[in-house]
């Protein structure tokens, strides 16, 4: 505990008791405020990458994900809900039919 105030590593980290890490609206608010870090270059995950679904950095991007399917975080949570919205297009409408036929 008292070595996370010290060290480069360290730094933006926030502490607070593992029972108040447990409630779930802390645990949300925690993971929002965090920022998720590439192990190898030290930089900020502000990248998706679709190919191989996972967070990256910019560096892995033109390095070990070149010619892969990525963007940033938000412009990738764009594409994949408008996936999803199309894809639970039909599932809809095939509930609302059986909803109407009972």
């Amino acid at each position: 505990h008292e070595s996370h105030k010290y060290g480069r590593e360290y730094q933006g980290h926030n502490m607070m008791p593992l029972k108040e890490l447990k409630e779930e609206k802390k645990d949300i608010n925690i993971r929002r405020n965090v920022k998720q870090m590439c192990d190898e270059h030290e930089m900020e995950l502000k990248f998706y990458c679709g190919t191989c679904q996972k967070l990256v950095c910019h560096y892995c991007t033109t390095k070990h994900h070149f010619g892969h399917d990525h963007d940033t975080v938000k412009k990738m949570a764009k594409k994949q809900r408008a996936e999803l919205d199309m894809i639970m297009e039909p599932v809809k409408k095939m509930m609302n039919e059986l909803s109407k036929a009972h």
